[in-house]
């Protein structure tokens, strides 16, 4: 099926790019089988494969409580779906996850509700949250209507947030998630800002977004090195027991295992 898939996908890739230019390409299924053998063995990224019932023994109570707090205090307009809840319980339990589930489906809000869970169960009012993402556009829309005030740093150290929060808030804990691309946690902006929250103990989570593109694997060891090293770097900022989620949309096995080895999980 995924052969099948594949054949469609090129074909109709090579059909505008046919009526675009006048030309006959012929497509085959060689060029089907090279995309299938690019595309590896695909983890399991069904959000409804991910129910509570099958993975009920990571469910806490404890944790469930806080969670219903944050929910009650923060309205999100709808009900969480059960990878989420999941996430959160695992969040709330101090462990690290690896959340492998499909674009648009609310991936982000297992990141924000997490900081809001974790405030409580660290007892941190002001814990901030760190995040990795690979894409400028990813970053900005963020930015945009947030249940937690959140605050971005470009590659050039300049910052933004989605408030009209003082630029001193990123280092008291008021941008309670701030994010970045690798290559800005290493300008001197970023780096006093994650001094300032360290020296405080606020940084009480970490995150990483679209992982698989921070792997040697993925696009080559000479890409963007920064995005092996600095993601394990800014786990190490965090408070001890503070966990760290890593997320994307599609992953090989072989890439999560190489993901845990390079954060360290």
């Amino acid at each position: 099926l995924l052969q099948e898939n594949l054949i469609r996908i090129w074909t109709a890739f090579v059909m505008e790019e046919e009526h675009s230019n006048d030309q006959v390409i012929g497509v085959s299924e060689v060029k089907a089988g090279w995309l299938l053998e690019r595309a590896g063995e695909l983890t399991d990224e069904d959000p409804e494969l991910i129910t509570i019932k099958k993975y009920e023994h990571l469910l806490s109570d404890k944790v469930h409580i806080i969670i219903q707090e944050v929910l009650q205090e923060n309205s999100i307009g709808f009900k969480l779906q059960d990878f989420q809840s999941l996430t959160l319980h695992c969040l709330g339990s101090l462990k690290n996850v690896i959340l492998v589930v499909p674009t648009g489906v609310g991936k982000s809000l297992c990141s924000i509700l997490g900081i809001l869970v974790l405030r409580k169960v660290l007892g941190k009012s002001s814990g901030v949250g760190v995040g990795n993402l690979p894409l400028s556009a990813l970053m900005e829309e963020k930015l945009k209507d947030q249940v937690i005030k959140t605050g971005l740093i470009t590659m050039k150290g300049d910052l933004k947030v989605s408030s009209t929060e003082p630029i001193e808030d990123f280092k008291t804990g008021v941008i309670g998630f701030i994010l970045g691309h690798p290559e800005s946690w290493l300008t001197n902006t970023a780096k006093d800002i994650t001094e300032a929250l360290r020296k405080q103990d606020l940084i009480i989570f970490s995150g990483l977004d679209e992982f698989q593109m921070n792997l040697a694997s993925h696009w080559g060891k000479d890409f963007r090195p920064l995005m092996r090293t600095v993601p394990g770097m800014l786990r190490g900022q965090s408070v001890k027991q503070a966990p760290t989620l890593c997320m994307t949309a599609t992953a090989t096995s072989s890439e999560i295992e190489e993901l845990k080895v390079v954060m360290g999980l």
